[in-house]
């Protein structure tokens, strides 16, 4: 032993005197996080590690910045230029296929810095930003048809056989 610690004095001056050194370190012990589990009371900062094979993670919002996984199912997100959720084919990617919200849902397409806005769901009704290709499109209420061009010509409507065509 070093010379410093060569009396029974100075080993339990080491030790902090405490007279009850053993069930000092057993309660010290007993208050570490068991690797079966167990409850944390404080925040887990794992700085720029990973959470790896984390398993379910249950009870209450998992906050994650401007996004949230709430303990009712749903995911919010928050941003304050519009919330957005990207499809990617690679993380290389801008991205190949986006849904925003705001007032309204945006479906877009594209990427690499060319957006094409497929389709705008708002309160008032479905807008579609390109041709609508379909075998067959059933209503029980009233279809209407709007040209595209100043001079309503060309534009043609057919229901139950018959063509109805303006001029």
């Amino acid at each position: 032993a070093p010379s410093t610690l060569n009396t029974l004095n100075e080993l339990a001056a080491a030790l902090g005197d405490d007279a009850n050194f053993s069930t000092t370190v057993t309660n010290s012990i007993a208050a570490k996080l068991p690797l079966a589990g167990g409850t944390m009371t404080g925040a887990l900062n794992m700085g720029s590690q990973n959470i790896t094979n984390a398993g379910t993670i249950s009870s209450g919002t998992i906050d994650a910045g401007n996004v949230q996984i709430t303990s009712t199912g749903s995911i919010e997100l928050f941003r304050a230029n519009g919330a957005f959720i990207d499809f990617k084919d690679s993380s290389s990617d801008d991205f190949d296929s986006r849904i925003m919200g705001g007032n309204s849902l945006i479906f877009t397409a594209g990427g690499a810095g060319s957006t094409v806005t497929a389709l705008t769901l708002a309160s008032g009704g479905a807008t579609f930003g390109g041709t609508i290709g379909s075998g067959a499109i059933t209503s029980t209420g009233t279809i209407k048809a709007q040209a595209t061009t100043g001079n309503n010509r060309g534009v043609s409507l057919s229901i139950n056989g018959e063509i109805a065509q303006t001029s």
